[in-house]
């Protein structure tokens, strides 16, 4: 949501060579592939109600795009800004539309629609009844039932929010919109119970095979503020290490992390890999961006394959595209307009 605002600036750029427009249409149909695959979120337009969700099946190597609207018979709502899968069920957040659409992960028939949201941003399962839900532009965290499709109570942080992350009871919570805290919540009393200084705006977090929490930090949209790499120690709540990135100029965001938790990911107009013992940021990137808008990434959880998104100039529909280990794209496909959040179905996993 937040590169939409630079759609005026963006030009028209070029595809990789081996680019395509794969694609199938679930027009008609209420078979969705029942292997295993990824969702993708296309965020669509702000006020457009464009927004989509596309599955990329690993059996078929075939993408399906809008399976949402084509399956349910109307549009998921504006700007889908993350999707998630638990308990066979896809949740996805639609910001604009100020709630959450729930499906069956398989079939993807709707099963019920959490509201009463204000700008919801990503959805953190606590529990196999409860989940948090993050904020643009409130100071309260929304705990809601995901059995029952409400609202139970809220948690006030002070500030708004954004990503989230569990780990051992405690949900670490990134205050983005023009903060620079990470705060931390416990999962059984609801209370923040404390909080730390880091860069600002972190915009994504994760934690890695020692138990740090490596948050990314953007440096604000006005680029006011070197980003960096915050390293936090979550058991003293503080900073232990920085990775300040050389130019206020740069916007990285979309940090991921391996399936062994020793290597990072992040965007900065190029893809970036990090081993977690660096001394330092990369020197060269991953994946140039060769003229692409890449926009999302996404680490396969049982594999060494990374998916990434082109947004091309926010306003076509854009691509995923998918590198190997060596950061080598070895397919692509097309998909709804603004590709970004992704997560994964394993169907035996």
């Amino acid at each position: 949501m937040k590169r939409i605002l630079t759609a005026g600036l963006a030009s028209f750029f070029l595809l990789v060579s081996n680019c395509d427009s794969r694609e199938n249409d679930l027009s008609g149909s209420i078979c969705l592939p029942q292997g295993n695959g990824i969702f993708i979120a296309n965020e669509g337009n702000f006020m457009w109600g464009n927004g989509s969700v596309s599955f990329f099946s690993f059996d078929s190597l075939k993408i399906y795009n809008d399976i949402f609207s084509n399956i349910n018979g109307r549009p998921p709502g504006d700007v889908l800004n993350f999707i998630a899968v638990h308990d066979n069920r896809a949740f996805i957040v639609v910001n604009n539309s100020n709630k959450i659409e729930v499906v069956d992960c398989f079939t993807f028939k709707t099963t019920g629609v959490i509201t009463g949201l204000v700008s919801p941003r990503q959805i953190c399962f606590i529990n196999d009844s409860e989940a948090y839900v993050s904020s643009l532009y409130s100071t309260k965290i929304s705990v809601v039932d995901i059995n029952g499709y409400n609202v139970k109570r809220s948690i006030e942080t002070g500030k708004t929010t954004e990503a989230m992350v569990l780990r051992n009871g405690r949900v670490y919570v990134s205050s983005w919109a023009g903060g620079n805290e990470v705060l931390e919540i416990n999962i059984l009393t609801h209370q923040v119970t404390g909080s730390v200084t880091v860069g600002r705006e972190p915009e994504s977090m994760v934690f890695d095979n020692s138990g740090l929490l490596w948050v990314l930090c953007t440096g604000g949209y006005s680029g006011e503020f070197f980003p960096e790499i915050s390293v936090v120690d979550p058991q003293q709540m503080s900073v232990i290490k920085t990775f300040m990135f050389p130019s206020k100029q740069a916007y990285p965001s979309s940090l991921v992390i391996n399936c062994t938790g020793d290597t990072l990911y992040y965007i900065d107009q190029s893809v970036w890999m990090m081993p977690v013992n660096s001394a330092g940021l990369p020197q060269k990137p991953f994946i140039s961006a060769s003229g692409r808008t890449f926009y999302r990434i996404a680490r396969e959880p049982f594999g060494g394959r990374l998916f990434v998104t082109n947004a091309l100039d926010y306003q076509k529909k854009g691509f995923l595209l998918i590198a190997d280990s060596r950061g080598i794209i070895t397919d692509s496909a097309r998909t709804g307009i603004i590709p970004g959040n992704m997560c994964f179905r394993y169907r035996n996993r």
